[in-house]
């Protein structure tokens, strides 16, 4: 077993509600960033045992005090799961979480008042790792294969994969295998031929694997969001401009860390020093996977506004209908706040 599970670090990619702090607070027990300043405190809230590529933004919009110059004073904490993030926000315990679009989308459907109001990884990053190098991109050539999924694999990554298989007719040709132990030695030991998994699970394949390639699922027609920010909808209600200038400055922040991979990684090695000093990791390759993943064109976080995020929540909504996963149905405008001209404008990250 690898000293640092994979399924650590997927846990750690979870939803961020963002709660304004004078919506919940006595005025008394405000804290301003200095005196006379003005500043909002907010604490952000992030469900992970391990400090990861999807955190920077918030770690890097701190350390470059581009949260403060929005006049917003960021506390971070961290919890263990998603869960904990959630019920911290909606009693007022923490302002901004991390978590899946997933579980905001199922935390809607039980009625959960939690809705998403920006985006970290915007696209869908769920694929199949396989053993070697090779060009094709062909699903039928999974014919007659099997891939594992670790235990700890998310559901609608497992979602995805069984309609895949249907639409390519692939239905009982490919096996499917539960991995109870390490994901990475089983592919090597050749107990299985692909691994379901993330586009940044890569880094630590080819630490032990140097030639791996990655069958993405949004090739093939399935693309939704992935990490989402989200907050209490009472506060979403009556502090949008609070709201606004928290993702204004983390729209800047993702775009600093899509434009300084080698900036952004020492950051990440400055959280987690014994972990990327001991293990050897490469952290530039890990941030090079996330600036990928991070930006859309050159708009690293206005697309959660538009029609990309209404059409990817749909097709998360659709996705756990499908799999009988939700207790009501949803539209997107349940589950994210979409199409507003003034948070775009408040968006647009200047040059």
């Amino acid at each position: 077993m690898r000293p640092l599970k994979l399924s650590a670090l997927i846990a750690g990619w979870a939803i961020v509600g963002l709660v304004a702090y004078f919506a919940l607070v006595p005025q008394s027990q405000q804290i301003e960033s200095g005196p006379g300043s003005g500043a909002l405190r907010l604490s952000v809230v992030i469900p992970t045992k391990v400090i990861d590529a999807p955190h920077i933004p918030i770690f890097a919009g701190v350390q470059l005090d581009l949260f403060k110059k929005k006049g917003v004073d960021v506390d971070i904490r961290f919890v263990e799961n998603e869960a904990s993030a959630i019920a911290m926000v909606l009693k007022g315990e923490a302002d901004v979480g991390l978590a899946k679009a997933v579980t905001i989308v199922k935390a809607r459907a039980d009625g959960k008042p939690v809705k998403a109001v920006s985006q970290i990884f915007a696209k869908n990053p769920y694929g199949i790792i396989l053993l070697g190098e090779t060009e094709s991109k062909s699903f039928l050539d999974l014919a007659g294969k099997t891939i594992g999924a670790p235990a700890a694999t998310d559901s609608i990554a497992l979602v995805q994969l069984r309609l895949l298989l249907s639409k390519f007719n692939l239905e009982g040709k490919v096996r499917l295998a539960t991995l109870e132990g390490d994901p990475i030695q089983q592919l090597k030991e050749g107990s299985v031929n692909g691994v379901l998994g993330k586009l940044t699970d890569l880094p630590l394949y080819r630490e032990v694997l140097p030639k791996v390639s990655f069958l993405r699922f949004s090739e093939f027609g399935i693309e939704i969001p992935d990490l989402a920010v989200f907050v209490n909808e009472q506060m979403l209600s009556k502090k949008e401009d609070a709201v606004i200038d928290f993702v204004a400055a983390l729209a800047r922040s993702l775009k600093w860390v899509a434009q300084n991979p080698g900036g952004a990684s020492d950051i990440l090695a400055s959280k987690e020093p014994a972990l990327y000093q001991e293990r050897r990791f490469v952290a530039l390759d890990k941030m090079l996977v996330a600036k990928e993943l991070i930006m859309r064109g050159d708009e690293p976080v206005t697309s959660i506004w538009g029609v990309v995020t209404r059409e990817g929540y749909m097709a998360v909504i659709n996705l756990l209908t499908e799999a009988g996963e939700l207790s009501r149905s949803l539209t997107p405008e349940d589950v994210a706040a979409l199409g507003a001209k003034r948070v775009l404008d408040a968006c647009v990250v200047a040059d």
